[in-house]
């Protein structure tokens, strides 16, 4: 017994294993072994000696003529479902066909491996084969066993032997004959079997995975198609294109919640759904993580971080996008995590729509103020208005001095909008709005080239990791001006 304790230990917890001890224990045929039931067991062995007769009649001649009954290598066996004499992983292979097909498989194993080496057992004698099969070779071929076993047949074409032995245990009173009649027509093709016997047998196969939508299934999380990124972009991101994840993801720890989770037998129902919260917070966080990622896919973040997208839009054929538009798009930013990318685009195209519409029923209303009712009355009102415009701009002599003054409030509005703003400072802000460059690529840029400038003092051999989209132009003017604030020394620039 210590054998089957030892191999469902190694692939169960305590409290499972001793669940499918209990139940494997229960089989009648591993009941009858481990009871030493006698009567029980001579039926098997007989049972055993009939197919062993039908599939191997020269080896079964040899074992009767040495007086080699089953008893003596088939208690071993069956007993320890075959744990003890087979190599770790065959016996589990056993352990897998048995628990789908039944007490049969044993057997047919047991004649597979007397098959199997018939020619080396038809030359020993008693002693010897005694002695080869308590203990069988450790590198039994996997592919050649399995195969000896396929090739056994067990079911019996002896059917004087089953009759003879239905007979016996009916009673003297019925011939075998009259036994096997009397069971076709009562158990067979009468009312009982038809009622015990469907049509059409189902599937017992108990479908044991998580349902769709339920938790931790594998549809929440549908992995999404691997970006189309070079392997240095890959290095810089930390993407894993295979597994379609980052090596730092949003809520790193959230495995965290469940790592240590184990349901056990003696839980009470507080334990019980103290669990499940844990479950439901994780997956919480792992629908967020989700979201964000599909947020970056479908708004393309990981190209613009990577300078791709100003490439992309360059060779699309697009209309100027004005600064109005700009500012629209930064005040319109929050609505990004609540709507896919095509539909916020066409949410600022009917926007924009709306603004020329009413900009145009604006332009009519003045038309009709001013008396004019035809299309063609509008270019000349259109023209004699310019003319008086641009008559009052030049009398207007405050018009530089209001300029001045613009020109300066209006120095970083090109980025004050942008992520980072706030963390840099006066001179940096300078420094990003001379350069157009974002804030936050930046900040991206004085990292790396800080942390290179530590390890190298260190003595650590540091390469240059610095973003695609940073020229040679833009890293000279960088590291000049991280040389002159004192962040690195001269000699790292």
């Amino acid at each position: 017994m210590s054998f089957i304790a030892a191999v469902l230990i190694l692939n169960l917890d305590t409290a499972d294993a001793f669940i499918a001890f209990s139940n494997l224990l229960n089989k009648p045929c591993q009941m009858a072994f481990f009871r030493v039931d006698h009567g029980l067991m001579l039926t098997y062995f007989a049972a055993f000696e009939v197919f062993f007769e039908e599939n191997l009649p020269k080896l079964f001649a040899h074992f009767k003529k040495n007086n080699l009954t089953p008893d003596i290598y088939l208690i071993d066996w069956i007993f320890t479902l075959y744990s003890k004499s087979l190599p770790l992983d065959l016996a589990c292979r056993i352990w897998d066909v048995f628990c789908r097909d039944g007490e049969e498989f044993l057997f047919r194993t047991a004649l597979g491996i007397l098959k199997l080496f018939e020619d080396i057992l038809t030359k020993m004698d008693f002693i010897h084969v005694a002695q080869f099969l308590t203990r069988l070779p450790e590198d039994l071929p996997a592919e050649e066993f399995f195969a000896s076993i396929a090739a056994v047949q067990m079911q019996s074409r002896n059917k004087k032997w089953a009759q003879e032995d239905m007979a016996a245990h009916v009673g003297a009173s019925r011939t075998p004959q009259e036994v096997m009649e009397h069971y076709v027509s009562m158990y067979i093709h009468g009312n009982l079997g038809k009622a015990c016997i469907p049509d059409t047998i189902p599937n017992r196969v108990t479908d044991h995975t998580c349902p769709s939508g339920g938790p931790l299934s594998p549809s929440l999380t549908t992995p999404l198609p691997p970006l189309d990124i070079s392997v240095a972009e890959q290095q810089q991101l930390g993407y894993m294109p295979l597994r379609d994840d980052y090596e730092i993801e949003y809520d790193q720890d959230a495995e965290t919640l469940i790592s240590g989770l184990s349901v056990n037998y003696d839980d009470d129902d507080v334990e019980i759904e103290l669990k499940r919260a844990h479950v439901d917070m994780y997956v919480r966080k792992l629908k967020e993580r989700q979201r964000r990622k599909n947020i970056a896919r479908d708004y393309n973040l990981v190209p613009a971080f990577l300078g791709k997208d100003k490439k992309e839009k360059e060779k699309a054929a697009k209309r100027k996008v004005t600064k109005e538009e700009k500012e629209l798009r930064l005040k319109l930013r929050p609505l990004y995590q609540f709507m896919s990318c095509k539909e916020f685009d066409d949410l600022f195209e009917n926007m924009h729509k709306e603004k020329m519409l009413r900009a145009k029923i604006r332009e009519l209303q003045r038309y009709r103020r001013n008396g004019i009712t035809k299309m063609e009355e509008s270019a000349e009102y259109e023209a004699a208005r310019h003319k008086r415009e641009k008559r009052k701009e030049n009398r207007n002599t405050g018009g530089s001095k209001r300029g001045k003054e613009d020109g300066k409030d209006g120095e970083f509005a090109a980025i004050e909008h942008l992520p980072g703003f706030e963390l840099l400072s006066d001179r940096e802000k300078v420094l990003c709005s001379s350069l157009n460059l974002s804030p936050a690529r930046y900040v991206t840029v004085k990292t790396i080239i800080i942390k290179d400038h530590l390890q190298k003092r260190q003595g650590v051999p540091a390469k240059s990791r610095l973003p695609g989209y940073l020229d040679k132009v833009l890293k000279k003017r960088i590291l000049n001006f991280l040389t002159e604030s004192g962040w690195i020394s001269r000699d790292a620039s």
